[in-house]
This record gives structure tokens, sequence and C-alpha cells, in this order.
């Protein structure tokens, strides 16, 4: 048994190192233009042990974004810690910028939607993982989730696919507060929104009251 974990230890740790090098090279040279071979000189391991663990180089791309993933979970604190509106989005959008240099060569090179991808397929666990202040109660459908888990999702995918791809994007902490503020006035519109849509129906109301009070007057009128 200690034989086998042994193993599988060591063939994690092989294929975090091939993941690291991908993602070092990715985050100086476009996706493209990296081979196989640049990966291994870079990992350092040797083309046999490559291929016992990747079929290709797009494999070995959809494990390092899959850790992304997983090293994004690991986040999940810094959610706890929020002293105001803004560190909320902060967390997101810190680690992703700590990511820039490989995300903005994926946008460059027209790979960023696999790495969209990946996180889109993992929002809802994304989702119910940090159960955040706005998050749908336990009892709602796994559907109801989804939908408003990919909404959410999909805000910071495009925000950053437009952010990122400067070269001196602006500091994670101003993006945070733009968010914060859109997120900030949510409440206020449907507040207003639904108590516009109160008022509406009270004066709805009244005016067929009175057109039913004309109606029956006109009414006694004619009989007199």
């Amino acid at each position: 048994m200690s034989n086998l974990l042994g193993k599988k230890r060591q063939a994690l740790t092989t294929m975090q190192t091939i993941s690291n090098a991908l993602i070092s090279l990715i985050s100086e040279y476009p996706y493209d233009d990296i081979a196989v071979y640049h990966i291994l000189e870079e990992a350092g391991v040797s083309r046999r042990t490559f291929y016992r663990y990747f079929c290709n180089k797009e494999a070995a791309m959809e494990y390092c974004m899959s850790l992304l993933v997983l090293e994004y979970y690991e986040e999940r604190a810094k959610f706890f810690q929020a002293t105001k509106p803004e560190d909320v989005f902060y967390v997101t959008l810190d680690f992703m910028y700590q990511k820039r240099k490989f995300i903005r060569s994926l946008i460059l090179s027209g790979h960023y939607d696999t790495y969209a991808t990946i996180f889109n397929d993992n929002s809802s666990i994304i989702y119910k993982t940090f159960n955040l202040p706005w998050s749908i109660p336990g009892d709602t459908q796994s559907k109801d989730i989804n939908f408003v888990s990919k909404v959410l999702t999909g805000a910071f995918i495009n925000v950053i696919r437009y952010w990122l791809v400067e070269e001196e994007p602006e500091a994670p902490e101003e993006v945070a507060k733009d968010f914060a503020v859109l997120f900030s006035a949510i409440p206020t519109y449907f507040g207003n929104f639904e108590e516009d849509h109160q008022k509406e129906l009270r004066n709805s109301y009244h005016r067929q009251l009175n057109d039913t009070c004309d109606n029956q007057s006109n009414d006694n009128a004619d009989s007199a």
C-alpha cells in the first residue's frame, strides 16, 4: 500500500513539474510557438516521462487549467477576511492579476476560451465552495445555482479578458472598486423597482375603482 501511495505521489509531483514548466513557458511565449520538446527542456524530464502522463501538449494544458482552478479554491479563506465590499472582488481579481502574464499570452494566442471554459464548467462548485453573502439558500435547485454561478463567472471572465490583455493593466484594487460600486447599486435598483411596481399596482387599483364608481354614477343618472 505504501509503495502504491509513493508511486502516486511521484506521479503527481512529475505532472506538477510539467505543468509548472508549461505555465512558465506560456507566460513568456505564445502557446502555439511552444512545442513538447520546449516543455521537456523546461521541466527537465524525458519525452518518455512526458507521454506517460500526457498524450499531447493540449492535454498538459488542460491539466494546467485544472490545477489553477484548484489553486483558486484555496483562496476561499481570503473571502471570509473581507472587511469591505471591494475585498470580496479583490480576491478573485488579485488571483488573476498574479497570473496575468500567463493569461495575457492565452488571450493574444486565442486560447483564453479554454481557460474560461474550465472556470465556467466549475462555476457551480466554486460558487457553493465560497459561500458568499449573496449565495442562494442550500435548498435551491442545482439548475438555479448553475445559472446564477454562470452569470457571476461570466462577468469576471469578460472583465479579465479585456483587463489583462493590456501590458500594464490597472491594479486589481481599482477594478475591485468598480465591481463593488456596481454590485452595491443592485439592491437599491431592485428595491426601487419593487417599490415603483407596488405603487403602480396601487394606482391601477384606484383608477379601476374610480372608473367603476364613475360608471355606476352614470348608470344611476341615466335611470333617474
